[in-house]
């Protein structure tokens, strides 16, 4: 009789260890608790820096002759992305921007002087929010950004407009000279984009709707095209 009883509490002690090991097993299984990836270049969302430089293109009146393709922008920010299907995604991008307008130095110019400099030029600096929408070809591409085209449009503060002239004075002796505040020039600007490119590298072009100086003063605008390269940082 002891050794029934004996036998018995030794098989209920092994079943309730088995019972006990596997309750374990099911409760260390995580294979519930995975968390989809939403971030990456070709997931739900991404952002990257990227880095910017174009040559200024356009028309501009002889009294303010700018010199196209010495003429630059640099440009510098951040881009979010935000993927809407395997084709679609939109987006924007923040950033800062320096633009150098060199004026050729001849007998017409008359602004921002009438003067004959080694070099003068127009420096604009602003901060800027671009949008944008993007269309890729290669919808089924593996987690990377692909090639696309961006069509968009930028609105820009324009913090800090001036002129940076250069000399050579008898004797050698070089004079620059910083001119800013102007009351003629407009605070904000908007431009037109499109770009494309794959992955890191985009070329892209840029028309300016707005114009820099006020239409009260007379003056004839500077050229309105820009077009350049970008390289995706990330």
């Amino acid at each position: 009789m002891k050794k029934n009883i004996l036998i018995a509490a030794a098989l209920i002690s092994i079943s309730a260890q088995k019972i006990f090991c596997q309750t374990v097993l099911l409760q260390e299984d995580r294979s519930r608790d995975t968390v989809p990836q939403t971030f990456g270049q070709n997931l739900k969302y991404y952002s990257h820096a990227f880095l910017a430089f174009g040559l200024v293109f356009g028309e501009s009146g002889n009294e303010l002759p700018v010199m196209n393709g010495a003429s630059y922008e640099f440009r510098a920010g951040i881009r979010t992305k935000r993927k809407v299907t395997p084709v679609y995604s939109f987006g924007y991008d923040f950033f800062y921007r320096n633009v150098s307008y060199y004026i050729s130095q001849n007998a017409e110019k008359k602004i921002p002087d009438t003067l004959k400099h080694k070099s003068q030029k127009y420096n604009f600096f602003s901060f800027g929010l671009g949008l944008y929408n993007r269309f890729n070809f290669d919808p089924h591409r593996g987690n990377f950004l692909g090639t696309y085209v961006d069509a968009g449009i930028t609105g820009e503060w324009d913090f800090t407009a001036r002129t940076v002239t250069r000399d050579v004075l008898p004797g050698n002796e070089k004079i620059r000279v910083i001119a800013k505040n102007f009351d003629y020039v407009n605070s904000f600007s908007s431009r037109i984009f499109i770009r494309g490119g794959r992955s890191r590298v985009l070329v892209y072009g840029t028309y300016r709707l707005t114009n820099h100086f006020k239409t009260s003063s007379g003056f004839p605008e500077m050229p309105r095209f820009m077009a350049g390269v970008e390289m995706n940082i990330f």
